[in-house]
């Protein structure tokens, strides 16, 4: 019958494995979209998810439980609302396919906080853990904790590409069995693109 599939992967030539492993589409998710109850934005609700989990205290259909049952405060349950001006969508085009259209791509962006800020600002390139691939809107607290604690990063434009599910920004794979996807790394050219893109938008013209 044959050697295991483990088996079968791994005498497979090393760059025939690494082709493989960057074909793996993320499956599709509808990416930075506004809540319903809110004017903060979220990411990857799925319309035909079950209505909330009250028992873990987690929305499926809004940023958090307390804007799904219109409370009008966020409440002490986790939200996973980012805010709107925080996300800049950027097009990347495919170097390996440069005749198909242009990827879109997203970056959270923090701006210099306003006594620090100088004309033309530093900017900072800011690459997030492999959590955040799965929950991209852990990013928003990731930089401004990290700002909190670093007053240099505070005069500075911090731009942080995302390489979440769904983002062409990230090369996955899949586990063994074939089920679960898993962050690899960072596109390393379309993530450079990225950032020189959401540089140039938020530069003088």
């Amino acid at each position: 019958p044959g050697p295991p599939a483990d088996v079968q992967w791994l005498l497979k030539p090393q760059q025939q494995r690494q082709q493989q492993r960057q074909q793996l589409a993320p499956p599709p998710r509808q990416q930075w979209q506004k809540c319903e109850s809110c004017d903060l934005v979220i990411v990857g609700i799925d319309p035909g998810d079950v209505p909330a989990d009250v028992a873990y205290g987690i929305s499926r259909s809004h940023c958090c439980l307390g804007c799904e049952l219109g409370e009008n405060s966020h409440g002490p349950h986790w939200c996973c609302g980012v805010p709107r001006d925080n996300i800049l969508e950027v097009e990347v085009e495919d170097g390996e396919n440069p005749n198909l259209h242009p990827f879109k791509a997203h970056c959270y962006v923090r701006l210099p906080d306003e006594d620090l800020a100088a004309a033309p600002s530093p900017t900072l390139l800011f690459l997030h853990g492999c959590g955040t691939f799965l929950w991209p809107e852990t990013i928003h607290l990731d930089v401004n904790k990290f700002a909190e604690v670093n007053e240099v990063a505070r005069s500075f434009v911090v731009i942080a590409p995302l390489a979440s599910q769904g983002e062409p920004l990230a090369v996955v794979s899949r586990s063994r069995r074939g089920k679960a996807l898993r962050p690899e790394r960072f596109h390393e050219k379309r993530t450079w693109d990225a950032f020189i893109a959401a540089c140039r938008a938020l530069g003088p013209a």
